[in-house]
């Protein structure tokens, strides 16, 4: 009736596992705390085990408040017989479904599934050494401290899953890409979920001078990897995909018509367009912790593109009105006067841009503007597509960190996702001259690619390491080294080496270099379902 186990040694009642058995005919236990009610004689006097047999002094109801590896609790009530002998608990299922007439259990080659007669549903993990489906028991570490036997239950119960939740795409036991599609899609989410093409076109195509020879501005590990084919990104799918076109319909584009829309304006700040987003979800300030009044928090901003160039000033706002949009259109002038441009031109939709404050403000600046006419937003088409690129990057890697690190999602961090897709966007050289939006726009070579090369997977984890040892100094033994964080973008203020991380204690957001990135979320928790995208909070995304 019992199957063969490698019995663990007897230890107090909350450290037994509960093993789910379904070979066995009723379910027994060895602690008579387990009980809710009397223990009554039996028929069976023992119970036949692999080698001997062992006595049974009874039976009776027993209850269970049992724990899964998502730190579930349910209880199960079954009847169980009373075998002090035992070292293991058992747990027949077929006797707990007949007695509540419901439940169910499925399994799977990563997990047990167990249907409760209440609904509620429970996840278990095998043992890496028995393949038993095993269950523990809850307690409240409030009133006894886990022990050394509680830390090894949950390592053989959780094992499988761990094994689950580390697995990415990219990892070398996924076979289903090829090493070269495991690299391209590394580059692809650290450089915001720009097109594979472009990436590619970065791995072959466009070249730069490094001493003698030329290298590709990408370098890349595996030879094939600018010419393997294209992979599916999950992020980029839930972040991108669109109504697909009927065969029916077909498109011809006029190419006298190609860039009509920036035609004569060949220098850096002779027209610049403008547009703003809406942002329905609030998002945070960098400098307050997350924890200012909702008043204060950001709803949308401006773009900024410079026709000539394309690159890319984005301004965020707590309103849209007049004011906060002067002075994000004073930052923007700011910077391009540090390289010697003066912008001369601006285009823009109607709303705010004809207020009297700004066209005050145009008038003492010596700028003029145009506007696009009522519903002809395609007038404004080059900065409603940069809207679009830059808020379906920033949603992609949104998304991507959502998939891999659902517990550390939050949709308040929109700003810092849009500000590092301007960021990749800005510094990513295009593949028809070699040269990115700011080389162009400030007309200046840089002197290396590392703004893209050092580039890291948004949103993923980081370990910081502790400030006494960034400072040379020592800590006692067996003190921490460092603190887990998330990677929010690469700081404007400093070197490109320099990450912009989130404490997720405080909720403070800092520049640190003394970090570890963990670019493939193999030290967290990735365990997600599709119900997370239905939540209210998805809607107001930008």
């Amino acid at each position: 009736m019992v199957g063969s186990y490698i019995a663990t040694d007897s230890g107090e009642a909350p450290h037994v596992p509960i093993v789910f058995d379904t070979g066995c005919s009723m379910s027994i236990t060895p602690f008579i705390s387990d009980f809710v009610g009397p223990i009554e004689e039996t028929d069976i006097k023992e119970l036949t085990a692999v080698k001997d047999t062992v006595p049974i002094k009874g039976s009776g109801l027993v209850e269970w408040t049992i724990e899964d590896w998502n730190h579930q609790v349910g209880k199960v009530q079954t009847r169980a017989y009373y075998v002090p002998e035992s070292t293991i608990r058992l747990c027949s299922p077929q006797v707990y479904f007949a007695e509540n007439e419901g439940g169910h259990c499925e399994f799977d080659h990563t997990k047990l599934d167990f249907h409760l007669a209440d609904g509620q549903t429970l996840q278990f993990g095998f043992c890496c050494h028995t393949n038993i489906p095993l269950m523990r028991l809850f307690h409240d570490p409030a009133h006894q401290g886990p022990g050394a036997e509680t830390f090894l239950g949950r390592a053989l119960c959780a094992d499988a899953r761990l094994r689950e939740q580390v697995r990415t795409l990219l990892n070398d036991n996924n076979h289903n890409l090829t090493r070269s599609q495991k690299e391209l899609a590394l580059w692809h989410a650290r450089l915001a979920h720009a097109g594979q093409g472009w990436i590619q076109d970065l791995m072959f195509k466009v070249k730069h001078q490094a001493g003698e020879a030329e290298q590709p501005v990408i370098p890349v590990r595996q030879d094939t990897t600018a010419r393997c084919p294209h992979i599916k990104c999950p992020a980029c799918q839930m972040a991108k995909q669109h109504r697909r076109t009927p065969d029916s319909s077909t498109m011809h584009q006029n190419p006298d018509l190609e860039m009509a829309l920036r035609h004569g304006d060949l220098h850096p700040g002779d027209r610049v367009l403008m547009d703003q987003y809406v942002c329905r979800q609030l998002g945070r300030l960098p400098h307050t912790y997350g924890r200012e009044d909702q008043s204060t928090q950001y709803t949308g901003g401006t773009i900024f593109v410079d026709h000539a160039s394309q690159y890319i000033w984005v301004n965020h706002q707590i309103s849209l009105r007049v004011g906060d949009t002067l002075r994000g259109k004073h930052a923007f002038e700011d910077f391009a006067k540090d390289f010697g441009i003066k912008i001369k031109s601006y285009h823009s939709d109607n709303h705010p841009f004809r207020a009297a404050e700004f066209l005050e403000d145009l008038q003492l600046l010596d700028q003029t503007i145009t506007y696009s006419g009522v519903g002809a937003h395609h007038a404004n088409g080059v900065s409603e597509r940069a809207i679009k690129t830059i808020t379906t990057w920033a949603r992609a890697m949104m998304m991507h960190q959502l998939l891999h690190w659902p517990s550390r999602f939050n949709t308040n961090l929109w700003p810092f996702a849009m500000d590092h897709a301007v960021y990749i966007w800005n510094h990513l050289p295009r593949s028809r001259n070699g040269l990115s939006p700011l080389e162009l726009f400030t007309s200046l070579k840089e002197p290396n690619y590392d703004p893209i090369l050092r580039a890291r997977v948004w949103g993923c984890p980081v370990y910081v390491l502790n400030p006494k040892l960034q400072d040379g100094k020592k800590l006692p033994k067996w003190t921490k080294r460092s603190r887990l964080g998330m990677y929010l973008g690469n700081s404007p203020k400093h070197s490109s080496s320099i990450g912009l991380i989130g404490n997720l204690d405080t909720g403070a957001v800092s520049p640190k270099y003394h970090v570890v990135y963990d670019e493939l979320f193999t030290s967290v928790h990735g365990d997600l379902t599709e119900a997370v995208f239905d939540a209210d909070e998805w809607s107001g995304q930008p």
